[in-house]
């Protein structure tokens, strides 16, 4: 190891699960943040060989014995494991930042108790849903917004959210997510040779992501256009409310009769899903909220991605959606679980493929100029810089 790497100030970052398959926008976060050392603790490791990381420290570093007894004295220490305050301290971690605010909440006793400041960042199920479905939330959040010492948010929309939640406004910064450009190659779309136009939709099955709208909308088009075909990437990952639209979703597959039309691929590696999607012309992205109120809080960073290798997007006024998506210029938006609105849009998309290739570069444009990770990453630097910097001066008021 370099002697420069060596004096880099150590920023640790607190996840459940270090990663899902579909976390690439964090392992983003974690992976172009140059100017610190990044140290990960979570309760379980998944996907390393995919989200190759120094670092990541997990309860299955222990014994079974040793696990179990973590797990006891958690709960006797405000919430986290005693096991990761050993590490931070001989880590010497000068910021602790919380993926996910209810994470946020039980490291609170983590951060007071190795004294350095406290990011958490939100970004979706823990802005509408958490609170919602378990009032105690509500509760916890307020102690949260008093103790931290910063939140991040994708958008304008979740941070009004916060600020109506009782966050005050002076604690919460804008930073958007990003996507690596260099890794994503911009394919200007145009009909193939056999006339075939396939239409990508990918997310994970749950209702906020409007999967079954937008089955809905491609039946009806595919009534009118026969050369359509649908790429269906994500799956349930087995809890009750994802088998339930998991459910609802082969319900309008059967009903609508378009097994023939349909390809699923369940859950895919990143590699994978870029390679896919390349080979599709729109992306569907339907978002909406959901029944017991789980939104995207910013946005899905899938249609980041989309948009950044040229494919138009058409998707809804749903969140910071609108942030992301230039309607009229990189694709289109719609009402919320407007079916009607959403094969509306699909048929003209489809029926104007020669403005693809101008939707495609206006996308890729927009996102290199805002949602850059590298970019991105500077930012989140900056924001580091100025909390360490104010925590040393002991001012903790109005940090940004």
């Amino acid at each position: 190891m370099l002697f420069r790497d060596i004096m880099k100030p150590v920023v640790a970052h607190s996840v459940d699960i270090y990663l899902p398959i579909t976390c690439h926008w964090i392992y983003c976060q974690l992976l172009n943040v140059k100017r610190f050392e990044t140290v990960v603790v979570a309760r379980q490791k998944q996907n390393l060989d995919l989200f190759p990381l120094s670092n990541v420290y997990s309860l299955e570093d222990f014994s079974e014995i040793g696990e179990f007894v973590q797990k006891v004295r958690r709960k006797l220490r405000n919430s986290h494991y005693p096991f990761w305050e050993k590490v931070l301290r001989k880590r010497n971690a000068k910021l602790l930042h919380s993926h996910f605010g209810n994470r946020g909440y039980h490291n609170l006793g983590l951060a007071k108790r190795l004294k350095i400041p406290h990011i958490a960042s939100f970004y979706g199920f823990d802005l509408n849903m958490l609170p919602q479905r378990d009032p105690v939330w509500k509760e916890r959040y307020q102690t949260l917004f008093n103790e931290c010492d910063l939140f991040l948010v994708e958008g304008n929309h979740a941070k009004k959210y916060l600020v109506d939640m009782g966050c005050s406004e002076e604690k919460i910064v804008v930073q958007h997510l990003g996507v690596n450009l260099e890794d994503i190659e911009f394919v200007p779309r145009e009909t193939n040779g056999t006339g075939t136009i396939n239409i990508l939709v990918a997310g994970s099955f749950r209702e906020k992501k409007g999967i079954p709208f937008a089955l809905e909308a491609f039946g009806l088009m595919r009534e009118k256009h026969k050369n359509l075909r649908m790429v269906l990437i994500g799956d349930s990952s087995g809890i009750p409310r994802e088998e339930a639209e998991k459910k609802k979703i082969s319900e309008v597959i059967k009903r609508r009769g378009l097994n023939d039309s349909i390809k699923m691929l369940g859950f895919v590696p990143y590699s994978e899903l870029m390679a896919e999607a390349s080979r599709c012309h729109i992306f569907l992205s339907p978002s909406i909220q959901a029944s017991d109120g789980d939104t995207e809080g910013g946005a899905p960073v899938t249609i980041l991605e989309m948009s950044a290798s040229g494919m138009p997007v058409l998707s809804t006024f749903h969140c910071d959606i609108p942030g992301t998506v230039l309607n009229g210029k990189s694709g289109f938006l719609v009402p919320e679980k407007d079916v009607g609105a959403l094969a509306e849009k699909l048929d003209y998309l489809i029926s104007n493929p020669k403005i693809w290739i101008e939707f495609g570069k206006s996308g890729r444009d927009h996102t290199a100029r805002n949602y850059n990770s590298k970019i991105q990453a500077k930012k989140l630097e900056a924001i580091y810089d100025k909390l360490l910097s104010r925590f040393s001066s002991g001012l903790q008021s109005n940090l940004l």
